[in-house]
């Protein structure tokens, strides 16, 4: 009798073992979700008559603001300064607020900038001309930098695209 209890055990724990041998794996299933970018795309640039800005010199060289403001009139910005500032080596985009439309599209004008966001309850944006800045973008480099901004705000297909 001890023996067939022995066997009975003996055969329950085999099946036991069996089952989590068999479904040992079954833990450790990798489900492959669709990877998706949480952040936002970034917004497309704003209209240049829609953006008021100033433009300040940060160089040695005199009346670089006026000539810089005047090119910007041209190409349509609203710039309603220009002046002098302390001499930095770096052109950039000082932005207080949250238009980043605007700041993309001033941007496109300057080919080597930096882009400096401070935080405020107004929006004010201003280009600090440094000792690097060369001129503004040619009108076909700003086009090819516009399209590239557009087409950076609208991806296609749309990063977080649910399933149809």
């Amino acid at each position: 009798m001890l023996a067939l209890l022995v066997i009975a055990a003996l055969a329950v724990a085999g099946w036991f073992g069996w089952r989590w041998w068999q479904d040992r794996g079954e833990d450790k299933v990798t489900v492959s979700l669709p990877t998706c970018d949480p952040h936002e795309p970034p917004p497309a640039p704003a209209d240049p008559k829609a953006i008021r800005l100033s433009v300040l010199n940060g160089t040695r060289r005199d009346g670089l603001a006026h000539e810089a403001m005047v090119a910007l009139r041209k190409r349509g910005f609203q710039v309603t300064r220009a002046g002098n500032t302390k001499r930095t080596a770096a052109t950039t985009i000082v932005a207080t607020g949250p238009d980043h439309a605007w700041t993309i599209a001033v941007a496109e004008q300057v080919p080597k900038v930096t882009i400096s966001e401070r935080s405020s309850t107004s929006y004010r944006l201003t280009l600090v001309l440094g000792r690097d800045f060369q001129g503004l973008a040619t009108e076909q480099r700003v086009a090819v930098a516009r399209q590239r901004d557009t087409a950076a705000a609208s991806p296609s297909p749309t990063p977080c695209a649910s399933p149809s």
